[in-house]
């Protein structure tokens, strides 16, 4: 029998890949090891950047009870491992106008049952003087809300799994996967390694390492504004400043927002999920770091123009980032068919830092143990 060298590889370093090497080791795995092509901290995935939203609004109950395990459970228990605070609490503003979108959106959050009420436009006005409601039919104010701190989480997380003798081999670029009855080889650059199980967790890169799922995944490049307002720092930051996003009926009207976090301004973006934009292909993540084109620069600041007004005092600075897109926009979280030994866990369509150890636990209960995905989130869908 050939000799195993790992018990488990998980290959990508993003959020997803990290929560599940902490999972793996937590189960007292103690042969792991992560590999990520890009150097630490790079910005040519979807896991960069200072800050992302939590939220239990949300469009499909699926999230709005998945979000509820993440506060409740799994959030709490990565923070006391890895001993920083994750989220800052701050409201949740989302409004719309009276599209059917829109109100879809509100009445599944409502029905769900989370800790979210709706109120009047001229209510959240009053209690957020710097957000324009201008087209607000209604709006749902998010008491579950808040900032995830994603570049101080992923520190926290290399620093546990380094402290629990889990390797993070960055700069490895990963060339292909072997399934051979013993054992799963994971061919890279600097050579073979074998591993009893193997999680892939690579973005962007998931479509090159598993040329069979091409078709499940398209890359869609976005663009992200940072803006400075005229307005003392405390009135742009949490608590006093919200998570928020304006959702009209068009499939790419959805723009968001969070507080600033430090001098970074407050973040802008839009959601966008349909269409080739901003030139984004399935071969970004191998090109250097991709800049906003100068038409989704545009873009960003006449949102802000409109969501902030004469507030705006200017766009301090801009980046980009990936999103892996499923048709449906459902997560992939579930094991190969031809080998139960490799799990993908393609958490995309953008929405999925808040689930980060959330959806590592369950790649991990599906690798370990056989577990059923939601069907939502199975391969075979």
């Amino acid at each position: 029998m050939a000799e195993v060298v790992f018990d488990a590889l998980v290959i990508g370093a993003g959020i997803h890949g990290l929560c599940a090497a902490w999972q793996l080791r937590r189960r007292g795995l103690t042969r792991v090891a992560v590999l990520d092509r890009f150097p630490a901290g790079h910005a040519r995935g979807s896991s960069h950047g200072e800050s992302r939203i939590t939220r239990s609004s949300y469009h499909h109950p699926l999230y709005i009870r998945l979000a509820q395990t993440a506060h409740a459970e799994d959030w709490p228990c990565l923070a006391a491992d890895i001993g920083v605070v994750p989220i800052v609490s701050t409201p949740g503003v989302f409004f719309g106008p009276d599209v059917p979108r829109f109100r879809a959106f509100v009445a599944t959050t409502l029905a769900a049952g989370a800790n979210v009420e709706a109120i009047e436009a001229r209510e959240a006005a009053r209690r957020f003087p710097l957000l324009r409601l201008h087209d607000a039919a209604s709006v749902l104010l998010d008491h579950t809300a808040g900032v995830v701190r994603a570049d101080v989480v992923l520190r926290g997380l290399r620093a546990w799994l380094a402290g629990h003798g889990v390797e993070v081999a960055d700069s490895t670029r990963v060339l292909a996967l072997r399934s051979q009855p013993d054992y799963v080889a994971v061919d890279t650059e600097r050579g073979e390694r074998r591993a009893a199980h193997v999680v892939v967790a690579c973005g962007a890169g998931v479509s090159a390492l598993l040329p069979s799922l091409r078709a499940r995944f398209e890359v869609r490049r976005q663009s992200v504004g940072y803006f400075e307002l005229h307005a003392a720092p405390a009135r742009t930051q949490a608590p006093e400043f919200p998570v928020w996003a304006r959702i009209g009926d068009e499939v790419n009207d959805f723009v968001y927002g969070t507080p600033a976090v430090g001098a970074g301004g407050v973040k802008l973006a839009r959601h966008v999920t349909l269409g080739r934009v901003d030139g984004a292909g399935p071969n970004d993540a191998e090109q250097d770091v991709p800049i906003p084109s100068p038409a989704a620069l545009e873009d960003l600041d006449a949102c802000a123009r409109l969501l902030f007004g004469d507030a705006v005092r200017g766009r301090l600075r801009s980046e980009t980032c990936l999103y892996t897109m499923t048709p449906d926009e459902h997560f992939v979280v579930d094991a190969l068919c031809h080998d139960p030994r490799i799990v993908v866990c393609a958490a995309c369509s953008g929405h999925a830092f808040k689930f980060g150890p959330t959806l590592g636990r369950l790649a991990v209960d599906v690798l370990l143990h056989g577990a059923r995905p939601p069907v939502e989130f199975a391969l075979a869908r």
